[in-house]
């Protein structure tokens, strides 16, 4: 179903698709109900987490510097179209950012990147299920656009049940009070409907804490391997 949000896998990339220019989305005024706002009620829990992102952000891509041109070349070499994708999604106060992504899917020629699901590259299941195609996600993180944890990052046009978020989901607008993540709170209810998703979103949001995060990733980290490990026997049995 267009619109309809994909299973928030962690570090798994969104599907690229056609999205509205970044200059032409216009963020909504958010005016958080007073005493909700988890930046006012925790501002140095919320300090210390962006340290955190922009000394793993910073690390990360230190360490990763041999690696990326690595993925980058095997990507080209499997198949025509560019290295990067990018997708328009809502961050921190429904501010739109360009969300980063290795291609996992064919580029079909006409300025696209097909869905890495449905006509995924050689190259595109492993890149994926190991977290890889997610890699220059960091930048983002960087940036300030995405954050290591948090609510897993929508796009503008995003529909539940087919009815704009907003009015799907109540309060769904706090969600978007802290900045989207790479890994996020809903990560672990695979099988739950779209709205039960957004509300783990929104009470991770309320109740913020870096003990919270720290749980999160470790969850997170667990499953990547898991997927990677299953990705390369899929790959031994073909």
């Amino acid at each position: 179903m267009p619109g309809k949000p994909t299973m928030p896998l962690a570090f798994e990339p969104a599907p690229p698709s056609r999205r509205p220019a970044l200059s032409a989305v216009r963020p909504p005024r958010l005016v958080p109900p007073a005493g909700r706002d988890p930046r006012a009620a925790r501002p140095v829990q919320l300090a210390v987490k962006r340290a955190i992102d922009i000394a793993a952000a910073t690390v990360g891509l230190a360490l990763l510097v041999p690696l990326l041109p690595l993925i980058a070349v095997v990507i080209r070499l499997d198949s025509p179209g560019p290295v990067f994708v990018r997708d328009l999604h809502l961050g921190r106060d429904d501010i739109p950012f360009n969300l980063l992504a290795f291609r996992t899917g064919r580029w079909d020629g006409r300025g696209r990147a097909r869905h890495g699901d449905e006509e995924p590259t050689r190259i595109g299941p492993l890149l994926r299920a190991s977290g890889l195609a997610a890699l220059p996600r960091l930048w983002n993180v960087l940036r300030g656009d995405m954050a290591l944890v948090g609510p897993l990052p929508h796009a503008p046009d995003l529909a539940i049940g087919g009815r704009p978020c907003l009015h799907a989901v109540p309060d769904y607008a706090e969600r978007h009070w802290l900045r989207p993540g790479l890994a996020g709170p809903a990560g672990a209810m695979a099988g739950a409907d779209d709205a039960a998703l957004v509300r783990r979103d929104l009470d991770y949001v309320r109740h913020f804490s870096l003990v919270t995060d720290l749980r999160i990733l470790r969850r997170s980290a667990a499953g990547a391997l898991r997927r990677l490990g299953k990705a390369r026997r899929a790959r031994v049995s073909d």
